[in-house]
């Protein structure tokens, strides 16, 4: 028989929410939509449940909080478009006009655009305050739905009620 996975307890859940840093709190909620997955999984022998789903969505969640997404995404289009090159360069000899030489250039297309908007931050923060939000809500009921209803590995059908 396997090891029951760690049950992430109601308080485990309130800690990450309160961790301030987005990057290292979105980690922490990825790591405990899994944690509560496999704990869930283990004892109603379902493969998957609403955590497993949330772990992926998370997950995905990291990289636009990251910022990762866009710029993958730029990479792509961007820097494999035969025009990118050039208005690069246009764009680099219109700063060396303005500033007299003495700007600090963007090395490629990508932070150029990166460089030049705040739709990453924008982004990074609204899917942030979600995951967040969902995890303090849907996370903590499933803790407490584990926490409270199971003894053992066993649901406990007068604690469900």
């Amino acid at each position: 028989m396997q090891p029951s996975p760690s049950v992430p307890t109601v308080e485990d859940v309130q800690r990450i929410t309160r961790i301030q840093d987005p990057v290292i709190r979105n980690l922490q909620i990825t790591q405990c939509y899994h944690e509560l997955s496999a704990a869930f999984a283990s004892r109603t022998g379902l493969a998957a449940n609403w955590c497993t789903f949330a772990t992926w969505a998370s997950r995905q969640a990291g990289e636009t909080i990251r910022k990762e997404d866009l710029a993958r995404l730029l990479e792509r289009r961007i820097l494999q478009a035969p025009a990118a090159a050039q208005a690069s360069e246009n764009v680099n000899a219109a700063i060396d006009r303005e500033a007299g030489g003495q700007a600090i250039r963007p090395k490629n297309p990508v932070q150029m655009i990166v460089r030049f908007t705040a739709v990453l931050d924008r982004a990074s923060d609204a899917v942030s305050r979600g995951n967040k939000k969902v995890f303090e809500e849907i996370g903590l009921e499933f803790a407490r739905f584990l926490q409270d209803c199971f003894t053992g590995e066993q649901v406990d059908p007068s604690r469900v009620a």
